[in-house]
């Protein structure tokens, strides 16, 4: 779930983004819940060109994501952005003694809506929900239902200053 990142490289300097998202996998008896923490930085090299770069971490799948950002005041510290990301997804088998096990992995394409606001400067909250467009899977407790994400960006330095 790479979403607001693509919104904070932009804007500010230089940012920091903590996300934890939650997955839920599998059917009935078989469901399996995994909690997943995302770190991310983001800088400005060069003040003059519109350029910026990101980092993220666990970096697992390929997304692009549009916005529509109706309030974005920077020198007040005053965003709002709606944004929805599509993403290509792929889990690899598991392994057991170096070989991989039939069972295991998956792939899919996934939505995600998301809201993107802020009330002062130097802080950035959002959420989103990622959703199954279409699944290949091997074994039921792959199977992805939703994932529900919330998270901070703290913004060390604006792009003007």
């Amino acid at each position: 779930m790479f979403g607001p990142q693509s919104a904070a490289v932009l804007s500010p300097g230089i940012f920091l983004a903590a996300q934890v998202f939650d997955k839920e996998t599998g059917k009935d008896d078989q469901r399996r819940r995994e909690t997943t923490t995302v770190y991310s930085a983001g800088f400005k090299p060069i003040k003059t060109q519109p350029i910026s770069i990101a980092l993220v971490l666990p970096v697992t799948f390929a997304s692009g994501v549009a916005a529509y950002t109706p309030i974005d005041d920077e020198a007040k510290g005053k965003l709002f952005s709606l944004q929805l990301g599509v993403s290509e997804e792929r889990t690899f088998a598991s392994e057991e003694n170096g070989l991989p096990l039939a069972d295991s992995g998956a792939s899919g394409l996934f939505m995600h809506p998301g809201i993107v606001f802020s009330v002062s400067p130097s802080v950035q909250f959002f959420g989103l929900v990622s959703l199954p467009l279409t699944q290949q899977y091997s074994s039921i407790v792959d199977r992805q239902r939703f994932r529900l994400g919330t998270g901070i960006i703290w913004i060390l330095k604006h792009s003007g200053t």
